[in-house]
């Protein structure tokens, strides 16, 4: 018996409740329990639910009932969980803000010795594991090259070198990361400083960009 995942799951379970009534070999009765374990996916509350559907023979109109209400129950849980991982993700960015003043969005700059200096300012928001990194990356170009952590002054302001070894369009980025996205930046840096080879990544997940300038060197 395939659900319906269309449906809602306490129809269903009400369905497979009807079937178990006239089910009388135990294999069968397993292969139902097992479809209603796998539907409400693997967990606690699905496992207890399907010993529950197995255990009634026949299933009782209050019964039946009461599974729904459980099923409602595994579904709020559910429901709150995936809110509670969307609250986290949001309060990462939570009146976090970052500009980049100089150079001017759409710059043409010729830079010295390669060195091109940019300034901004940040401000961090309530979460105690932000960070603000400088990243750039060639127009219209999947690699992403990590400069460094921004380190800000009292006055919010900040001030870094890049290095632009060639001529072009380029994207200067000033991102935001939690944690885990800075340790692996900053194990990036750290690699690259020992190798002086700086080869180019792709930008984790789990960052938000917060402001850009794009400029053309000549």
């Amino acid at each position: 018996m395939t659900p319906n995942l269309q449906q809602p799951a306490s129809r269903w379970l009400n369905q497979l409740g009807q079937k178990l009534k006239n089910v009388k070999d135990e294999s069968a009765v397993m292969i139902l329990v097992g479809v209603a374990v796998g539907a409400f996916g693997a967990g606690i509350g699905a496992y207890q639910l399907g010993l529950e559907v197995s255990n009634s023979e026949p299933i009782n109109k209050d019964y039946k009932e009461e599974l729904k209400e459980k099923v409602k129950l595994y579904e709020l849980e559910n429901t709150n969980l995936k809110l509670e991982i969307e609250k986290l993700k949001s309060e990462l960015g939570k009146n976090a803000s970052a500009k980049i003043q100089i150079p001017f969005d759409g710059s043409k700059i010729k830079p010295n010795n390669n060195i091109l200096v940019v300034k901004g300012e940040a401000y961090k928001g309530k979460s105690p594991n932000q960070h603000f990194w400088l990243v750039i990356r060639p127009i219209n170009s999947g690699d992403w090259y990590p400069n460094d952590e921004i380190v800000l002054k009292s006055d919010g302001s900040w001030e870094q070198e890049i290095y632009l070894a060639d001529q072009g369009q380029f994207e200067i980025n000033v991102i935001l990361t939690d944690r885990i996205a800075h340790n692996e930046l900053s194990k990036y840096r750290d690699t690259n400083k020992k190798t002086n080879e700086y080869r180019p990544i792709s930008l984790p997940s789990n960052v938000s960009i917060l402001d850009k300038a794009i400029i053309t060197t000549y």
